[in-house]
């Protein structure tokens, strides 16, 4: 990772004349498995995009696990496929104290598992039964809509502290946004 100048030279040679160019750029890790990582405590933290790139074997590297981190509840979405048709594991998704919320079997090279997760981490564990492939992990996350059970008090004046109660809400005060009579306060 870092930063640099990649440039391009050129040759015309219809008329010998050079031509450069050059462009400023930016390499980034792309998210991949980085091993160890088959505990908690070494799970790879991840994005939902672009998803991740790995490789299990059943003799040396049994299991991959990621850690995605979210600060409101919603569905998570994770789609897994192997490059070899034949491989055979599991794709599960587990709560932060290692519980298991989801899990499904590869077949014929895919395998998608869905989970209502709630505010906090989750890891999402690749695991090899039999033999070796490299893979691909997407993600989809749908947040849940938030649920408003009270607004205390319920009338005041401009510049009166309201308190708006109830679930779904992110758990970062910026996450969240409020307008009363289509103003963003």
């Amino acid at each position: 990772p870092g930063a640099g100048t990649l440039t391009a030279r050129v040759t015309n040679p219809a008329d010998n004349e050079v031509r450069i160019a050059a462009v400023s750029v930016s390499v980034t890790e792309r998210n991949r498995d980085a091993e160890p990582n088959n505990t908690t405590d070494r799970a790879v933290p991840v994005t939902l995009s672009p998803g991740v790139e790995g490789d299990v074997s059943s003799d040396s590297d049994s299991a991959d696990m990621y850690r995605l981190d979210f600060f409101v509840p919603g569905d998570l979405t994770a789609t897994l496929t192997a490059s070899v048709p034949e491989a055979e594991g599991k794709l599960s998704l587990l709560n932060e104290a290692g519980s298991e919320l989801a899990t499904v079997s590869l077949g014929s090279g895919e395998a998608e598992v869905t989970a209502a997760v709630g505010a906090g981490r989750v890891l999402v564990v690749v695991s090899s039964d039999t033999g070796a492939t490299d893979y691909t992990l997407r993600f989809r996350f749908r947040a849940a809509t938030p649920v408003i059970t009270a607004i205390v008090p319920a009338s005041g004046q401009t510049g009166d502290v309201v308190t708006i109660e109830g679930a779904g809400f992110d758990a970062r005060p910026e996450g969240n946004a409020v307008q009363f009579n289509d103003v963003l306060t």
